[in-house]
């Protein structure tokens, strides 16, 4: 039997940052890649909620400061039981990513209004758009919601689903320190390529504390066959898109408009003439990141 010679798919390259591994993310080794980004960090054993708050507090204290930029905290032998005892307040200030096989759990720790009033400002983004196409009802806004996915527990800052499918998640927003741009694409991947997710989109956020400037990169999911007698490769997830804004000159400079895909968010094709893919503008991204660094005191 003659054998066809391997026929290759040229697809435009990804933007694929340095750090970002080539291994898929499974079932088996999502959450050991995203341990390895903390092995240099160290490790408090649980012991109680209470020692678990206390510690959570005074790094965000540490934060407020300035005393430090690490917003993470790295918790081993933190027994799944003990997540169904967190409270919604506990929630207010943290974000929890989590393995019930490894027990090792990494809070996220929110540090101060800048982040709250970026997240916010991103929403009224995304909700103005979706108004405009008078399409704001078919979606659920689930906020800081816990999700599981397999072995995983997670929480972004911010998630989203079509109302007419069973609240499954599509898009999720993270928002992050400049010094936390590793963990987010770790993140972002881990939201698109865990077995099960139902996420198409996720958006990350960087927001550097020592300059004026805001880094927002868009992942999604790419199934890409390299030869017709091999198998699909599992899906990965790309960073599809990236944009910056900074200030310079006693300017602000926006790189580009920020286009969302509109069935990432409905799970349907646009159908009428006023539906179409979200475009936050240079113009409404200034201002979003204008209003942000008024917050941080870096323009007035």
């Amino acid at each position: 039997m003659a054998h066809l010679p391997p026929s290759t798919f040229h697809l435009p390259p990804p933007i694929l940052p340095p750090y970002i591994m080539d291994s898929s993310f499974t079932e088996e080794n999502s959450f050991v890649s995203f341990e390895r980004l903390f092995d240099g960090y160290q490790h408090h054993r649980f012991s109680s909620l209470s020692q678990l708050k206390s510690l959570l507090r005074s790094r965000q204290a540490a934060l407020y400061e300035d005393k430090t930029r690490e917003q993470f905290v790295v918790v081993s032998k933190f027994p799944p039981s003990s997540l169904s005892k967190l409270d919604e307040n506990f929630f207010k200030f943290v974000r929890l990513s989590y393995n019930k096989n490894t027990q090792l759990a990494v809070f996220k720790v929110m540090y101060g209004t800048a982040h709250e009033l970026a997240c916010r400002e991103f929403l009224y983004c995304i909700y103005d758009e979706l108004t405009a196409m008078n399409v704001m009802r078919e979606l659920d806004s689930l906020g800081t919601s816990t999700v599981t996915i397999g072995n995983w527990t997670k929480q972004a800052d911010e998630c989203w689903a079509p109302k007419a499918q069973d609240t499954n998640l599509r898009v999720i927003f993270e928002i992050g320190l400049s010094e936390s741009s590793r963990h987010l694409a770790m993140d972002a991947r881990g939201w698109l390529e865990t077995q099960g997710s139902t996420i198409e989109l996720a958006i990350t956020m960087i927001v550097d504390q020592s300059n004026p400037s805001i880094t927002i990169q868009l992942w999604e999911k790419d199934v890409r066959q390299y030869n017709i007698r091999t198998r699909n490769r599992p899906e990965q997830a790309y960073c599809v898109q990236e944009m910056t804004i900074v200030h310079q000159n006693n300017g602000t400079i926006v790189s580009q408009n920020l286009v969302l895909p509109f069935k990432a968010f409905l799970g349907r094709d646009p159908q009428d003439a006023i539906e179409r893919d979200l475009i936050l503008t240079r113009s409404r991204l200034q201002t979003l990141a204008e209003d942000i660094w008024r917050k941080q005191r870096f323009i007035n």
